[in-house]
C-alpha cells in the first residue's frame, strides 16, 4: 500500500492531538501497460479510478475492498460530448443504423479450430471479446467507411495488466450469418485475430433451462468435489443470468456454500461466459466467481473451468461439468 499525505486540517484551527488520525492508504488494483493505475481501492473502503475512459471503477462481487473495471457503457445520446454533432447528419449514419443489426453475441471460429472456446458480445457500440479465463479483450467500436469499425481499447491479462489495443474490424452478411472478422495490435507489437460468427436468427435461447454443475474442487475450499443445480435464463441477443443455488459436497450430502445470481454471455454454439458471486458459511463476504467454458449440447456434457476472485494468473482454476437437468 502506498501512503497518501494530505495537507492540513479539517477546522483551520491548527493540528489536533486528541484523536490521531490514520494515514490514509490506497490499493491499486487494475494497471495499463505501462504501469498506470486505472482502478484501486482507496481508505474507507471505496473504489477510485478511471479505468482509462472505458468503463467504470466498482466493487467486484460486492467487495469493497476488490475493485475492478467494469465493461464500458454506451453514452446515452441526451449526454453527447459537446463536440459531437447534432444540426448535420453524421456521414456514418447509415454505416450505424447497419452495424445496430449485428448485436448479438459470437463464437470465434477461429481459437474453436483450436479447440479454444472464445466468446465475444457486440452491442453496436462496444466489443467485448472473452478469450478464455483469463484473458479478454474491452474494446470501444466506432463506425467507419462502409461495414466497417475502428477498435481501440484495452486487453486485461491475467485479470489485473491492461495493455493498450487497437484495431479494425469487418461485417459481413453470408447467408443466413453474420460475421466479424476482428484484427488487434497491442502497444508492444503483437497481433491478434478473430473470426467472430453467428447465425442471423441467432440461437442462444436454446440453451436457457436447468443445469447440474459438477465442480471437482469447489469454490467452498472443502477439497471435495460438489454440485450446484442452476437456472440460465437466455434473451434472443445471447445475454443472460445464471441463477443461484445450493453448492453440495457430493460425499456427504451437506451444503458447504451458495452461489448468487450472476450475468453471462452465452454464444449460439453454447459458449459461456458468467461473472457470479459465491458465499463460504463463515466467511462474510462474498466472492466474484468467473466461470468460461461451453454447455451441453445434447447428449454431449458440458465442460469448462472457474475461479475465485480476480482470475490471476496465480489463482486456483477449478474445473467443472455440466449435464441438462430440464429444458
Amino acid at each position: 500500500m502506498l501512503p497518501l499525505h494530505g495537507c492540513g486540517d479539517s477546522d483551520n484551527g491548527g493540528l489536533s492531538t486528541v484523536t490521531p488520525r490514520p494515514t490514509p492508504t490506497f490499493t491499486c488494483q487494475v494497471k495499463d501497460g505501462s504501469g498506470r493505475c486505472l482502478c484501486g481501492t482507496a481508505a474507507g473502503g471505496f473504489c477510485f479510478g478511471d479505468c482509462g475512459g472505458l468503463g467504470e471503477c466498482a466493487p467486484l462481487g460486492g467487495d469493497p475492498l476488490a475493485c475492478f473495471c467494469i465493461e464500458p457503457s454506451i453514452t446515452p445520446p441526451s449526454q453527447a460530448t459537446p463536440t459531437a454533432s447534432v444540426t448535420a447528419p453524421s456521414p456514418t449514419a447509415t454505416s450505424t443504423a447497419t452495424v445496430a443489426d449485428f448485436s448479438g453475441t459470437y463464437d470465434d471460429v477461429a481459437t474453436a479450430r483450436d479447440g479454444g472456446g472464445a466468446i465475444a458480445e457486440f452491442d453496436g457500440g462496444a466489443l467485448e471479446i472473452d478469450a478464455n479465463i483469463f484473458e479478454s479483450y474491452q474494446l470501444r467500436a466506432t463506425p467507419a467507411a462502409g461495414e466497417s469499425l475502428v477498435l481501440d481499447g484495452f486487453e486485461i491479462s491475467g485479470g489485473d495488466i491492461f495493455i493498450t489495443v487497437t484495431g479494425t474490424a469487418a461485417l459481413a452478411s453470408r447467408g443466413d450469418e453474420q460475421r466479424i472478422d476482428v484484427s488487434l495490435k497491442d502497444q508492444f507489437g503483437s497481433t491478434r485475430t478473430f473470426l467472430l460468427t453467428r447465425p442471423m436468427m441467432g440461437a442462444s435461447t436454446s440453451f436457457a433451462g436447468t443445469y447440474v454443475f459438477v465442480l471437482a474442487n469447489g469454490p467452498s475450499g472443502c477439497s471435495c468435489p460438489s454440485a450446484a443445480t442452476l437456472d440460465l435464463s437466455v434473451d434472443a441477443d445471447g445475454k443472460g443470468i445464471l441463477g443461484g443455488g445450493t453448492d453440495v459436497d457430493l460425499s456427504a450430502g451437506a451444503a458447504v456454500g451458495s452461489f448468487a445470481p450472476g450475468m453471462c454471455s452465452i454464444s449460439p454454439r453454447g459458449r459461456l461466459h458468467c461473472v457470479t458471486t459465491y458465499t463460504t458459511p463463515g466467511r462474510p463476504l462474498a466472492e466474484a466467481i468467473t466461470w468460461h467454458g461451453i454447455l451441453p449440447s445434447g447428449v454431449r456434457d458440458g465442460s469448462g473451468e472457474m475461479v475465485r476472485g480476480l482470475p490471476i494468473f496465480t489463482s486456483d482454476v477449478i474445473s467443472w461439468s455440466s449435464a441438462r437437468a430440464s429444458p
